[in-house]
């Protein structure tokens, strides 16, 4: 496994329009990743991405932890509920991917991102959106709010 000096995770937001869905991709470090899984477990967690796709507990546990670190509004300030959609992954990094039904579009929704603020205090999240055609970056470290995604600035 790749040491590595900074603490960062990238996610990547669109909206399915004709299904309603809001599709992330998170981008995070393995080892980074498994050490919020186990301090969120209370045992040593290690993931392996066959075992995660044939074990619903690995699956719940990976969700359980996103669902309280990456979180999401509609536009209304209903909580979006986030869904395992499965992950990829190499030696150091995994992507992973969820999804929520959100019916009216993203504009003016809201999102909060704290991947690894527990570990780390450093930490930085960054969540690039797309939204009417643009690209929108949002940053957020360890105290960042809900900040909102809007194409208006």
């Amino acid at each position: 496994m790749i040491m590595h000096k900074f603490h960062v995770s990238v996610s990547q937001v669109e909206y399915n329009q004709k299904d309603q869905i809001v599709e992330i991709v998170i981008r995070v470090f393995a080892d980074d990743f498994e050490n919020a899984l186990t301090s969120h477990a209370g045992r040593p967690v290690r993931v392996d991405q066959l075992a995660v796709a044939k074990d619903g507990l690995a699956g719940e546990l990976i969700l359980s932890y996103l669902r309280g670190a990456l979180e999401m509004k509609t536009r209304a300030g209903q909580p979006v509920r986030l869904n395992w959609a499965g992950m990829e992954g190499q030696t150091d990094v995994f992507w992973l991917y969820l999804e929520g039904k959100v019916s009216g579009g993203i504009d003016g929704a809201q999102v909060r991102n704290r991947i690894f603020c527990e570990l780390f205090e450093d930490q930085v999240n960054i969540v690039n959106t797309k939204l009417k055609g643009k690209q929108i970056g949002t940053m957020f470290n360890h105290s960042d709010g809900f900040k909102p995604i809007t194409s208006k600035k």
